[in-house]
């Protein structure tokens, strides 16, 4: 939890805004001092997961149903790239996974696999309900497609973990944030409250789920914070 004093006072903050249209890693030192030290070079986080999520044959928000579908799993089962873990710098790129996941789906000979063909409703719902421990249980299909959500969602955040680390190893800020879609994602929530734990002491802002999406109230809420703190 922040406390009153700390959320007065959160500053120099790094803030990770993920969306399917930006990902940026920015240095605050105050609501109108701020500076974007990272950003992806290509495909946005966001972006990722819905083209990764339409590859399975996922309907729109692609990206939310590939979040259900993976879960709070961690796993990079099969072994999809991690990019720009010696890049030298906070910035990120999505494009060389989602080849990798295109190229790797496109040569599956699964009997009733279909690049980019729409599943089923009971499809979809299998998938979300199927617990790791059981995918064994799955047909090849849907193994095939459970195995391919966990690993990409593992890639996508795991680039987005470790240049977090290093930011916070180096720039040492005082409070740590997430806002845009993405930060809905139960995994990247996950993740980014044990590193606000084991390196911030808790300092950690994260919106309410049901603002992860509306930019049109994240507006307002910025307008008005730099209207208070003026």
């Amino acid at each position: 939890m922040i406390t009153e004093i700390d959320s007065k006072n959160p500053f120099p903050h790094l803030h990770l805004l993920v969306s399917g249209g930006n990902t940026q890693l920015i240095l605050m030192n105050s609501f109108v001092d701020w500076k974007i030290i990272g950003a992806t070079l290509d495909d946005a986080a966001g972006e990722c997961f819905d083209k990764i999520g339409r590859m399975m044959g996922l309907p729109y928000p692609a990206g939310v149903y590939l979040s259900q579908i993976a879960g709070l799993n961690y796993q990079n089962i099969l072994e999809f790239p991690i990019s720009m873990q010696n890049s030298g710098d906070y910035n990120f790129s999505y494009s060389g996974l989602k080849t990798s996941v295109r190229y790797f789906l496109q040569k599956q000979k699964i009997s009733d696999f279909q690049f980019e063909k729409p599943l089923a409703i009971n499809e979809i719902q299998e998938l979300k309900e199927t617990k790791f421990k059981n995918i064994n249980e799955l047909g090849a299909k849907l193994k095939l497609l459970k195995e391919t959500a966990i690993s990409a969602q593992f890639s996508i955040v795991k680039q987005l973990e470790l240049k977090l680390l290093v930011a916070i190893k180096e720039l040492k800020p005082k409070t740590l944030g997430i806002s845009g879609g993405v930060s809905a994602s139960p995994l990247l929530r996950d993740i980014a409250g044990q590193i606000s734990q084991k390196h911030l002491h808790k300092k950690l802002f994260t919106p309410k789920m049901e603002l992860c999406g509306d930019n049109a109230i994240m507006i307002a809420l910025a307008g008005i914070a730099v209207d208070f703190y003026k």
